[in-house]
């Protein structure tokens, strides 16, 4: 998917690319929040939002951005996977796509997973 700036939520949810019709209803009826940006040293910073259906299910899909190829690549990550002490946003953070819906829980999960032996 060819690379335009991310302005806004909307932007970023509009480029996403769910892996299965429930989850595209979900992203477009249910519960989405978007929790923030990610960088791994030696990967691609990435998006992550959690989808959830009024059923209970949940979906992490997200945006790789590959600013050489100037694209995004659309992907999806199992709950457990979430590395969480790449997490890039910051708390009291002004950036609300970086930052994310909720940056003072992902904050803690970033804080919890840095903690880990």
């Amino acid at each position: 998917m060819l690379a335009r700036p991310l302005h806004s939520r909307d932007d970023l949810l509009a480029r996403l690319q769910c892996p299965s019709t429930a989850c595209e209803r979900a992203l477009r009826d249910d519960i989405v929040t978007l929790l923030g940006s990610f960088a791994a040293p030696g990967e691609l910073p990435f998006y992550l939002v959690r989808i959830q259906s009024a059923r209970g299910n949940q979906w992490h899909v997200g945006l790789k951005i590959d600013d050489e190829q100037v694209r995004y690549v659309p992907f999806w990550l199992d709950k457990a996977d979430i590395p969480w002490q790449h997490w890039d946003g910051y708390r009291h953070g002004t950036n609300p796509i970086r930052d994310g819906d909720i940056p003072e829980w992902c904050h803690h999960r970033r804080s919890c997973a840095r903690t880990k032996p």
